[in-house]
């Protein structure tokens, strides 16, 4: 399987420093600090799988495809445009509420037979990328200069939303070459203590065992 002996050392810069590999089964999963160190975990997969277009889904509450930004923040610009790592990123945007059925943009029909087109024309590797701030984000006030939560989900909610995503996957059909999370703790509410960083990694380590 892809990536199973890969030795990280060097890849990453001081900013993205924090890199676990939580290996599950056979598909590899890493916990890196922020969400810019995985173009070089992109990198990797592509250079196990040169001639495979390489497909990236993104649970993330932005979609990190700004120019002259961080490289957090202007990753999937980076590695679709620019370096042309992988062919493409979908940005799966949330709409969860608290307490309701999951309403998922992903999952309207107009989107999911978009995917399915994309995936039935290109046979790409994919490549799950769930960055902490799905579940629980603060963002800045701009007016006002501070930040401020913006919603928190609780142990239940994060374990019904990782079970849709377990649903999409196996949907879509798709071989997944990897599982990047990213913790990205400044855009956490303040609420997301080491506990609840636990629990997420736990909760989403059951996407490698599907």
């Amino acid at each position: 399987m892809l990536l199973r002996r890969v030795n990280l050392a060097g890849h990453l810069g001081p900013s993205n420093s924090k890199l676990i590999k939580l290996g599950v089964n056979k598909i590899p999963i890493w916990f890196i600090g922020y969400h810019g160190g995985i173009i070089n975990l992109l990198k990797i997969i592509k250079k196990g799988a040169p001639d495979k277009n390489i497909v990236v889904f993104n649970f993330d509450a932005h979609t990190d495809n700004e120019r002259g930004k961080s490289l957090n923040g202007s990753w999937v610009y980076e590695a679709v445009e620019r370096q042309k790592i992988v062919s493409r990123v979908f940005h799966m945007e949330t709409f969860w509420k608290a307490g309701k059925d999951i309403c998922e943009k992903w999952q309207n029909p107009e989107d999911f037979h978009q995917i399915k087109g994309y995936l039935k024309k290109n046979n790409p590797l994919g490549v799950i990328s769930i960055d902490f701030d799905y579940f629980s984000l603060s963002d800045e006030v701009l007016e006002e200069r501070k930040w401020e939560d913006i919603y928190h989900r609780s142990p239940g909610e994060v374990q019904l939303m990782i079970e849709e995503i377990i649903k999409f996957i196996k949907k879509i059909k798709i071989n997944v070459a990897g599982i990047v999370l990213a913790e990205s703790k400044r855009c956490l509410s303040t609420k997301a203590d080491g506990a609840y960083i636990n629990m997420l990694i736990k909760e989403c380590k059951k996407l490698a065992k599907n």
